[in-house]
């Protein structure tokens, strides 16, 4: 079934400039659905993690500038997958799937308006997720993965 969690109608990361989001999450749904998101009522502010047609996007965006990290594996094949999205400052991001950074972006994103915090969804009208979504995370600072 369809199901989604508001967290708050405050947003938990929103401008922060330093962020790290985790989830473990599982599907096999092939749909847009958001693990994770923090948006406004029309969904053109957004902060989030979701799946489209099965691959992971870790997004931040807003309707004057974009940043849409996508991964170039499948991650609704029904196993456990685990994912960071991580933002340094306000113009480098970067995602990882199963602990492999798949993707870094580097466009500067301006102030968001956020009016809602959701698990399992974004705004009322989609992206709703079916499927498990476990241990999750947000933290005002970015966690530091991998490295020598």
């Amino acid at each position: 079934s369809s199901q989604s969690v508001n967290i708050t109608n405050t947003p938990i990361i929103s401008n922060s400039n330093n962020f790290t989001i985790t989830s473990w999450f599982k599907t096999t749904d092939a749909g847009v659905q958001v693990i994770y998101g923090e948006c406004n009522s029309t969904g053109s502010a957004v902060t989030a993690i979701y799946l489209a047609s099965g691959t992971l996007d870790c997004s931040r965006s807003n309707q004057s500038d974009t940043s849409i990290i996508p991964s170039p594996s499948v991650a609704n094949d029904g196993n456990w997958h685990h994912v960071a999205f991580v933002q340094t400052n306000n113009s480098y991001r970067q995602c990882y799937l199963d602990g492999v950074l798949f993707g870094t972006n580097t466009t500067t994103t301006s102030a968001l308006t956020i009016d809602n915090t959701k698990i399992g969804s974004c705004i009322s009208n989609g992206g709703v997720w079916k499927g498990i979504v476990g241990t999750r995370s947000c933290k005002r600072s970015p966690w530091v993965f991998g490295g020598n």
